[in-house]
This record gives C-alpha cells, structure tokens and sequence, in this order.
C-alpha cells in the first residue's frame, strides 16, 4: 500500500521470559495528528513525539530493583537528531533523542511535586537503574525511585544512541520499567526525533519500534500493542519566485530597481516557515529556556514547543524539547542552531554591476513606475536592526532579516544572530526619497539595502526568520548600480532554505531546484530603434539615409557612443544585408559606430541597388534621430526628390501596450 512505502520492516523479538502474560505491562501509542506536515526538503526533520501509554503489570516489592528494557525506534531515512555526547565504543553516540519517564515529573506522596525533577541518565550506553517504591498517586500510577534508601529523584531522561551501522535507528538502553497495576498508567515519551526526510520519497513517515529485556529471564517487561506509528507526513514545502525587472543601460543606473525575490510555503502547507524557539522578546531567550516540560504526567499531548504546534497542523519553532542537564553534553538537547533561514545564490551577475538586497522583507507588494524602475515599498514596521532580540521577535508582521555575509551556518549566539552591519559590507544605502530610482522616506537602519559581496559573477544573500506571525511568504527587494553602458546580461537566483552546506546543524536542507535557477536581473543594452518606412534604390530613384547620435546637448545630458546597425525589408526578397560599418561619419569614414555629436550617413544604391522596402535601424545609445531623403537622381533634366524623419519604434518588445490598438509612434 502506498501508505506504508516508507515502512522499514525491523520488527524485534521480544524476550522470552518465565511468568504470567498479565504480568506484563502493556503499551499503546497515543498521537494526536499523526499527518503533522514534515518539509520534504529538511534533513533535520523534527517528526512528532512518540507517546507511550501504559497499563497493567505487577509491580515488584517495596526497594526492588526495577528490570530495564532497551528500546529501539526505526526510522524510514537516517536518525538526524544531534550527538551531545562523545561517541561510545561498540553502541554510538548518544544524542537529543531524549525518552522521558512520566514526562519526567517525580511523584510526592499522593500528588505531583510543584516543580518536574528531571534526572538524566548520563551512562546512555548501559541505562540507570532504579528502585521500585509502591505510592498512591493520582490516576493510581507509581514511580521508578532513585535508590533503596531515598526513593529519590530517580533517571526519568535518557538519551538515545544512534550507531553507525544503523543510522536509521535509535536505542535508548536499560530503561527502567515498573508497572502501574491495572489501576494507575505510566509513559514513555519519546521527543526530538529528527530524520533526514530530503533522503526518501514525499509520503508518510512511519516508526517502527520494538522493546527487549536486560535484566534476565524472569524479569518483568514491557510489550507494545502496536508495532508502528506515523509520525508524520512529508511533503515539499516552499514555494520559490524571482520576479525580475528589465532596465536599460543607457546611462550609469543608480539605485535601479531589479525586482523580488520570494519565499512561500506550498499550497496547502502550515508553518513552513519558523523561529529558533516559540517568539519571545526576551535578550538571549536562544539559551535560557533549557527546561521545558510537559504540562503534565500521562499528558497526550506533545510537550515540546515546535511538537506541540506540529500535532496541530505544523511547528512554530525549528527547536524541540530544550533539555541540558546531561553531564558533558556539547549543547542543550533539542534547541536549534536558528529559526528557518532563507536564501539567495545569485550568479551570472553582468559584470560591473553591484548588487544590493532589502535587510528585511518587505511587507507589501513592491510597485514599480519609470523608465529605470522607481519603487513604492512598504517595510514591516518592527524590521529593526538589534543585536538584543534573542532569537525572535515579537510583532505584528512576520519579520526576517539579513545576516552577516558568510554566515549562513554560523549558529545564534545568546544576543541572536550575526546580522549584518553598515561597516561589514563595502556600501550601505538608506531608502531616502531622493535616491534616484527609489521613492520612499525613512532613516530606520532595517530600511537599508546591503550590498553584496559579488565574486565571479556571484553573491550570496541569507535571511533569518524572527517572526512568523502566521506569514506563508517572505518577499526581499532587489536594486542595482551599474555604470552607462555596461555590461548586459541576465543574471539567475537559486533561492532555498539555509543552510544547504555539508556542516552538521540544526537545522539543515537540500535545495531541490539547484538545477532550476530563475531569472532574478535583466540589463538589456540602450537602444534607440528607429523605422524608415519608405526607401528604395530603384527606377533611377535612391535613397540617402542619415542618423544623429544628438546625446550631447546644452541639457548636459550624459554623452553615449556606440553602434548602429541597419536591417532591410522588402523586394527583392530576401532583402540585402547591410554591412555593420556603413555609416559615413567624422569626416567620410566607414564605421559601425556614430559617436555622440555626430552624424553617420549612407546611400542606399551603394549596399542595394534595385531594392524597395523599409528599413530598422537600431542604435545602442539612447536620443538617435533619422532623416531619410529620396530623390530621382537619375533624371539629367528634371528630378524630384522628398524628405522625412523617421519614426522612433518602442525599444522593447511587444510594440503595442496592453489593451492598446492603436502603434504608437515618435517622429
């Protein structure tokens, strides 16, 4: 069935052991949305939490030791949840995978404690034993006990081991088990398990688990009503569109708008889109909160902040539940390196031009008028620059901004990420109203656009998520500077997740559309393109042909030499081919160039004799004017001879507007 081509058939035997079956303590997996979207596209998946609940058994006597079971879950893909503890000879390492007893609160007397005493195991390899002690307690549950004599703080967190030989499954060893009695319940949670869900196909995730016992034949254990469980639905989450806008390089282009870049989650996708942690404004909360609970004991419900949000339809944060108890662990369990990054690759950048991005996004729909793109942008209202707002922000409008060139995998530090800064990168532009090419006000730092460092053609731009606020997309600007005349070309973005680089953090992607770039720059040449709708060179008749190149002028208008090249249609049929040097100019001299102030001219009979027709000319510079003079230059007695301008035709295809009917032409 296609429901389960991600099942990884791993089934264990479980031990045989002496004793009553009604001995055993039976239990049965509990998740709320089992279909929880999971984006096709992460390698450090987070998938939901697997919860245990479980009835029967006999518990043992006061102070015995309780027997231990080593639990195994399989994975479709490869167990991404992070090492936080150095490997272990013959078992793995031991990871955030973290298996919770009663979701790790201590029982006192007959209620609950005012406060959850998570104790780990910190021998993750060979478990933490624990001491049977019989106390009444809500819903009639007992609690595994640290020692004969205290019954105190007993191991309720241990950490799952993930080996090498078998990436795709995660053990947690010799975890104490003492029933509840048919009265009372006991769980295993299971939080912060990450798969590399970019490695398989879109689909359901299924885990397969299976417990054995350690503590000899004889010995109390646990069985599982259920083999299986879905923990998860992958599915290809974003949705990717450069929206580029053609300018001319007629004169030096400062500050001219090339377009957006968008990031938007799939149709149909909740949350693609999250924060390190659940928003906050408190400075450093990255690091703070590494002790988050359950609400409860025996609670159904998903206990971590992204977990407790995917059961409902997707995470809010890229972190899971935040625990850093272990002694000598690397980093807390559960917390993410950042929130959901977002990035540009852009490349075959025309040469000379500079490339500058929106430090945040934009929160409407950029507009655009003029010939060299005037933009009308709105910011969202809280983009601003700080290096003391933790990991989120708080606010109405969803907010992500840019970080530090080359820090695209450089983790959160307590005071939030390395965003960028006016002095890291060559020029820094505030969005002022008399910036040519940007209408807008404002001196608020997150109204800036950065420029980007460009190599070989290419730059790299990189957003963090502060604040989602129910957002499904994420829109930055995009202008550039180039000198007149330069370089044109179309320049591409790749845009994904971040990072999509082999370091190993929290969380990680591949970039399905690598192979697919989108146009994200258009420099097309200046171009002035001129129509003579009647020339000939036919019956005694010719045609003389001129052309101004009039850029230089009283208005102090910025001189432009370049080419102009000439194409005729008509009879005969196909029409001749002019040469690119035709023009006669600076004296009589035969060149494909007509330089600013001057005027290049030839006769049609010297290139097509016998022809009658139109001719386009087009001129790379802009302010080209034509005259065309026909004359009966063959008549030794009487002649007669007219004159015209020509029609200047739109530089740009198609010819005619929108909804118009009617060609517009310049004489």
């Amino acid at each position: 069935m296609v429901a389960f081509r991600r099942v990884v058939i791993a089934l264990a035997v479980l031990a045989a052991f002496a004793g009553l079956a009604s001995a055993q303590m039976n239990c049965s997996p509990n998740i709320t949305n089992p279909n929880a979207q999971v984006r096709s596209e992460d390698k450090t998946a987070l998938l939901a939490d697997l919860l245990f609940i479980c009835t029967g058994g006999t518990p043992g006597a006061t102070g015995s030791q309780a027997p231990q079971v080593n639990i195994t879950i399989t994975l479709p893909q490869a167990v991404t949840s992070r090492g936080i503890l150095a490997a272990i000879s013959g078992f793995g390492t031991p990871t955030e995978a973290l298996l919770l007893v009663d979701d790790a609160f201590v029982y006192s007397g007959a209620g609950i404690s005012a406060a959850p005493t998570q104790t780990p195991c910190n021998t993750p390899s060979t478990g933490c034993v624990a001491y049977q002690q019989i106390n009444a307690v809500p819903a009639g549950g007992f609690v595994p006990s640290g020692s004969p004599a205290g019954f105190a703080n007993p191991p309720n967190v241990f950490s799952g081991v993930v080996s090498t030989s078998t990436p795709n499954q995660v053990t947690f060893y010799g975890v104490p088990v003492v029933p509840p009695g048919t009265s009372g319940t006991r769980t295993f949670r299971i939080v912060n398990l990450r798969e590399n869900a970019s490695a398989g196909s879109s689909g359901p995730i299924i885990a397969t688990y299976s417990a054995v016992n350690t503590s000899g034949t004889g010995a109390q254990q646990l069985s599982f009503s259920a083999v299986t469980q879905q923990l998860g639905n992958s599915q290809q989450s974003l949705k990717i569109t450069a929206s580029p806008y053609t300018v001319a390089n007629c004169n030096a282009l400062n500050w001219a708008f090339a377009g957006t870049i968008s990031f938007a989650q799939q149709t149909g996708f909740v949350n693609a889109f999250k924060t390190r942690q659940l928003p906050t404004g408190l400075p450093g909360s990255a690091m703070s909160n590494t002790s988050v609970v359950c609400t409860g004991p025996n609670n159904p419900v998903n206990c971590n902040p992204s977990a407790t949000a995917l059961n409902a339809g997707g995470g809010l944060s890229e972190s899971g539940y935040v625990y850093g108890g272990f002694a000598g662990a690397s980093n807390p369990a559960g917390l993410a390196d950042y929130g959901t990054r977002l990035k540009a690759i852009f490349n075959n950048i025309p040469s000379g031009a500079r490339l500058f991005v929106s430090f945040a996004n934009v929160s409407l729909a950029s507009t655009v008028t003029g010939s060299i793109g005037t933009v009308s942008t709105t910011y969202v209202a809280n983009a601003v620059i700080s290096t003391n707002v933790g990991n989120n922000a708080v606010g109405a409008a969803a907010l992500a901004e840019l970080l530090l060139s080359g820090a695209e995998s450089l983790p959160d530090q307590a005071t939030g990420p390395v965003l960028a800064t006016p002095n890291a990168l060559s020029a820094t532009q505030a969005l002022t109203a008399t910036l040519p090419g940007v209408n807008g006000s404002g001196t608020n730092p997150a109204l800036q656009f950065f420029e980007l460092p460009v190599a070989g053609g290419s730059a790299t731009a990189v957003w963090e998520v502060f604040n989602t606020s129910g957002s499904t997309s994420f829109t930055f600007d995009v202008f550039i500077t180039t000198t007149a005349q330069g370089t044109t070309g179309s320049g591409v973005a790749n845009l994904s997740y971040a990072p999509t680089i082999t370091t190993p953090t929290v969380p990680a992607f591949v970039d399905p559309n690598a192979a697919s770039p989108q146009t994200a720059i258009t420099i097309n040449q200046c171009r002035t393109i001129l129509l003579f709708p009647y020339v000939t060179s036919y019956g005694g008749l010719d045609t003389g042909v001129a052309v101004a190149n009039t850029s230089t002028d009283i208005l102090s208008t910025v001189a432009q030499n370049n080419t102009c090249a000439g194409t005729l249609y008509g009879d005969p049929s196909p029409a001749p081919t002019l040469p690119a040097a035709l023009w006669a100019v600076n004296g009589g001299t035969s060149s494909a160039t007509i330089n600013s102030g001057h005027v290049g001219s030839f006769a049609l009979s010297q290139y097509a004799p016998g022809f009658t027709g139109y001719l386009i000319v087009s001129c790379n510079f802009q302010y080209a004017h034509g005259f065309a003079f026909v004359a009966d230059w063959g008549n030794p007695t009487t002649s007669s001879a007219m004159g015209y301008l020509a029609l200047i035709l739109p530089a740009t295809a198609p010819r005619l507007a929108p909804g118009v009917t009617v060609e517009g032409l310049v004489e």
